[in-house]
């Protein structure tokens, strides 16, 4: 694997890590009853939640080092906006409201 290969990964694995741990603290507060805590989870989930889609088309049109064609792109960069959607879907699961 090339390096800018690896950097991708890595920080498509960061955007998708961040936002499912601050909604498992999001759902963990909202089991313990700790409010004050849960207020600036929600903030901060809500942040993660709708930046994930710009942060991932983003990582997706960053230069490779094996160039890629614009519909190799597109189509790698429609599966991860899927997978956006899926974690959308998550946070109605999880938490019953679109955040």
């Amino acid at each position: 694997m090339s390096a800018s290969k690896i950097i991708k990964t890595i920080s498509f694995v960061l955007v998708y890590w961040i936002n499912l741990v601050l909604a498992a603290a999001l759902w963990l507060c909202g089991q313990s009853g700790n409010i004050m805590l849960g207020i600036l989870l929600i903030v901060l989930y809500r942040l993660s939640l709708w930046s994930t889609p710009f942060l991932v088309t983003l990582i997706c049109w960053l230069p490779s080092m094996p160039k890629l064609s614009v519909k190799r792109k597109l189509l790698i960069n429609a599966a991860h906006l899927l997978l956006c959607g899926a974690l959308y879907v998550l946070c109605f699961l999880l938490f019953g409201n679109w955040f």
